[in-house]
């Protein structure tokens, strides 16, 4: 059995995790988990009786390497690029994330977030507050580096899923709007995110169409779900990372998920692949309303992408599957650290 101490900052994020302890523990790895607030909560928690440390990347410090067992990074961040795991990744035994670049060298030709730079290359930004960095990323990470990240568990197996995932599903039911845009503005800085954000909303508004278009967090929950299982198509732009909560809401209410193109983009499951599980669109949402024409007008022909998208999310879910692939990953960077 490997014995694994899981120091997170975050409960919500390691959930997957606590719903899957006995299926892990079947596949021989037992988690104990222990929240941390602080470095200090978590140098108080470290032990060398553990055969690997699994730990936020909020949480590292000097006195974590130095404890002993192996050090694998759980970086929670939404985005596909390296952010606090970066600095300590050669002295770790991996990174799992829940999103990473298919093409892992971008973490050496980005810096930051690779899709401000797609913004203001589609004349949105760049803003005083930019997220479209220049420069490239010192030191540059080697090939060994590289190889140690994996790819976790990422938004669908996040318990909020549940009763979306519990919901009985039918494909067949009529849908009232063509188009459902619901996404905060005012979180995000005046960075070119938030231009971003307001033409997605400016576009969707003027849509002709039965739709949904509002800024902020205007309904309950319920209603929210309703108006998904009642829309064709989701639109969801870019946030703080290019995978959105909205984009898992949308392909397990079936309805089309509609977001700028993030085939860049690795997850579990893979489900960012235009015109296989989502339908991709110009980053200022210029060709939105010729997509959202197609899937009204050839709502049959999508049927295939909407059933394989809500598939690849509940199986994403199920507690079993989440524990083979942690378990597999955790035993992979433990065998390669040696």
């Amino acid at each position: 059995m490997i014995e694994v101490l899981c120091l997170h900052a975050e409960a919500l994020h390691v959930l997957p995790l606590m719903r899957a302890a006995e299926a892990l523990r079947a596949r021989g790895v037992a988690i104990t988990f222990r929240e941390c607030n602080s470095f200090a909560k978590a140098c108080q928690n470290l032990g060398a009786q553990y055969h690997a440390i699994l730990i936020h990347q909020v949480l590292l410090c000097d006195e974590v390497f130095a404890c002993g067992p192996p050090i694998i990074i759980l970086e929670r961040i939404d985005g596909a690029q390296l952010a606090g795991a970066r600095p300590w990744i050669s002295a770790s035994a991996g990174v799992i994330k829940g999103y990473t670049f298919r093409d892992r060298t971008a973490n050496n030709s980005i810096r930051g977030r690779l899709f401000p730079h797609r913004l203001v290359d589609s004349g949105l930004g760049p803003t005083e507050n930019t997220r479209a960095l220049a420069g490239l990323p010192a030191p540059p990470l080697s090939a060994l580096d590289l190889a140690k990240i994996r790819i976790g568990y990422g938004f669908p197996s996040y318990s909020i899923m549940e009763s979306l995932v519990a919901d009985p599903m039918s494909f067949d039911e009529p849908r009232a709007y063509d188009l459902h845009c619901v996404v905060t503005v005012d979180s995000y800085k005046d960075t070119e995110i938030t231009l971003h954000r307001r033409r997605a909303l400016e576009v969707a508004a003027d849509w002709p169409g039965p739709s949904v278009v509002a800024p902020g967090r205007p309904f309950v929950y319920p209603e929210y779900k309703s108006q998904l299982y009642q829309s064709r198509c989701v639109l969801s732009p870019w946030g703080w990372g290019e995978p959105c909560y909205r984009d898992i809401e949308a392909m397990l209410a079936g309805a089309v998920l509609v977001k700028p193109d993030t085939d860049y983009v690795d997850g579990w499951p893979d489900v960012y692949r235009r015109d296989v599980f989502y339908r991709a669109c110009r980053p200022d949402f210029s060709d939105l309303y010729e997509i959202v024409s197609d899937v009204r007008d050839r709502w049959e022909d999508h049927l295939e992408l909407r059933t394989s998208a809500r598939a690849r999310c509940v199986e994403a879910w199920q507690p079993a599957n989440v524990a083979s692939r942690m378990a597999s990953i955790i035993k992979e960077l433990l065998d390669a650290y040696g």
